[in-house]
């Protein structure tokens, strides 16, 4: 398991979380409030062997629902990366 210290333990997570995101915020038209990297990945202990990336998007109150739709369909296909 990688050290929770080193940087290099979330580095491979880190840039899949910041390419989704941007993909998603497009697809949303821009309602993305913030996206946070959490699970295994922010605490250390994501392995690339075994673990998912786990992210946290935060939308406006006023995403129109077709943003919404778009979204998940993005997030929900098989390779959503």
């Amino acid at each position: 398991m990688p050290d929770a210290g080193d940087d290099t333990a979330i580095a491979e997570p880190l840039r899949y979380a910041e390419r989704l995101t941007v993909v998603v915020a497009d697809r949303c038209g821009g309602a993305i409030e913030g996206a946070y990297l959490h699970g295994s990945a922010a605490l250390g202990g994501w392995s690339p062997e075994r673990s998912d990336v786990d992210i946290l998007f935060v939308v406006a109150d006023d995403i129109a629902g077709a943003a919404v739709t778009a979204a998940a369909s993005l997030l929900s296909a098989p390779d959503a990366d």
